[in-house]
């Protein structure tokens, strides 16, 4: 029997620095995520497209938040004035849109939004 230590082999080694290389670089970007601001949900809505649907008018949106904290409850609300002055409303609601993220939703109207004046906005939110 011999009493020298097993030789570590250069897959061993290569494998020891891959994963050091991978830990090294999740604990900078935890540290320097973690430094960026704390900026409030800031929400912008997009119209996607506007599709009749048996006896009303689909409206489909996207809502992006900006922002870094996630919007609770986010709440939009669709408003349509038709060319006869009559105003028409509609809501959506998300349970939470987060941070840099994507969501899509619609509203339903009577009337064909594409021959009014058609304003999507969000109304409100809660924190998390």
């Amino acid at each position: 029997m011999s009493d020298q230590p097993p030789r570590i082999s250069s897959w061993e080694w290569v494998a020891a620095g891959v994963s050091t290389v991978m830990v090294v670089s999740l604990v900078v970007t935890l540290f320097l995520a973690d430094r960026r601001p704390k900026t409030d949900p800031r929400f912008v809505i997009t119209v996607e497209s506007i599709v009749e649907s048996a006896s009303d008018f689909l409206v489909k949106f996207s809502i992006t938040n900006d922002g870094r904290q996630t919007g609770g409850e986010v709440i939009v609300e669709g408003e349509l004035q038709s060319a006869d002055g009559g105003t028409e409303r509609s809501t959506a609601s998300f349970d939470f849109v987060p941070g840099g993220s994507r969501r899509r939703g619609g509203v339903l109207f009577r009337h064909d939004p594409r021959l009014g004046k058609l304003t999507l906005r969000p109304v409100g939110y809660r924190e998390p």
